[in-house]
């Protein structure tokens, strides 16, 4: 009777044999690092600000939240994106920002700042922002067996495909302008002055003086500010030249805007520089502003003082 159960016997064997090997693989597997797509690691985007109006560049940092500080790797899968249409400005800009712990429904995280982007709208409405996916390593604790020291702590790293959720940004339609020449695209918060470079103002010599608007936002290429006006009373304007900058600063995309001013003095009286308007759109206060620089005195000189202090 026994030897009609011995196959059975065997098999039993066989199956106790099965069950260890895929107990020990499956442990090993776990130790290595499995993939994973939970709570312990997500996507998310900070925008700079709330309000949102069409052609305003806005930063938004993409960011990921995590229970595990340490990072051994990330790969980004796929890209921002725009549910609808395109961006008006896409741009991938360098910043260095440390992470935050933060508590999100009643967990605490690692808020850490991955990939940020200054974006723009081309019009009003309502968008929704595909965040870039990301596969992430992460070094995460786990206690070993040592032959020697016996349990320690030790880590490993284990790869996440963490969620990524979207963003809805609504955008606000710019007033219509009450101007006659239109809208020319300025947004933003700027202030303008103007400027003397050091040195001495000859009469009948070439000088310089510089315009300068800047602050957060965009300052349109088709828009320049009145300047003709400022030059009069024996100070005869002979050209201008322009440049833009922009720059990244304080979380902010800042535009700034110089305008080289080439005038001569024609005569030895003490001149005047007066003030220059600049039309933007204050994406802050939501309507529509004129600045001006302050009025400068040039104090010039004689060019009988130049040869004078030449000769000397």
């Amino acid at each position: 009777m026994g030897s009609r159960f011995r196959p059975f016997g065997k098999l039993m064997s066989v199956g106790k044999t099965i069950v260890v090997v895929l107990l020990a693989f499956y442990v090993h597997f776990i130790a290595c690092g499995a993939d994973r797509n939970d709570r312990t690691a997500f996507i998310g985007c900070e925008l700079q600000v709330g309000n949102v109006y069409e052609h305003q560049p806005v930063t938004a940092t993409v960011m990921l939240y995590t229970e595990f500080p340490e990072i051994a790797y990330i790969s980004r899968r796929s890209d921002l994106q725009l549910d609808k249409g395109e961006f008006e400005v896409l741009r991938q800009v360098n910043i260095r920002r440390k992470p935050e712990r933060k508590e999100i429904k009643g967990r605490q995280y690692y808020a850490v700042p991955l990939e940020t982007f200054v974006i723009s709208f081309p019009e009003a409405g309502n968008y929704s922002l595909t965040l870039p996916t990301y596969e992430v390593g992460l070094s995460e604790p786990v206690i070993v067996d040592d032959p020697f020291w016996g349990r320690v702590r030790s880590s490993r790293t284990v790869k996440h495909y963490p969620s990524a959720s979207k963003q809805s940004v609504k955008v606000r339609k710019i007033p219509r302008s009450n101007n006659k020449d239109g809208f020319a695209g300025s947004v933003g918060e700027f202030s303008i002055r103007t400027e003397l470079p050091p040195g001495d103002i000859f009469a009948g010599e070439e000088a310089v003086a510089l315009l300068i608007i800047s602050g957060p936002g965009t300052i349109s290429t088709d828009e320049m500010p009145e300047y003709r006006s400022a030059f009069s009373d024996g100070v005869r304007l002979k050209s201008v030249s322009d440049e833009r900058k922009e720059l990244f600063a304080d979380g902010r995309m800042v535009t700034e805007f110089v305008l080289e001013m080439i005038f001569i003095p024609e005569s030895e009286k003490n001149a005047e520089i007066g003030p220059v308007s600049f039309r933007f759109f204050n994406t802050a206060s939501g309507k529509f502003e004129v600045i001006q620089s302050d009025p400068i005195t040039v104090e010039v000189k004689s060019t009988t003082a130049k040869r004078d202090r030449m000769s000397v």
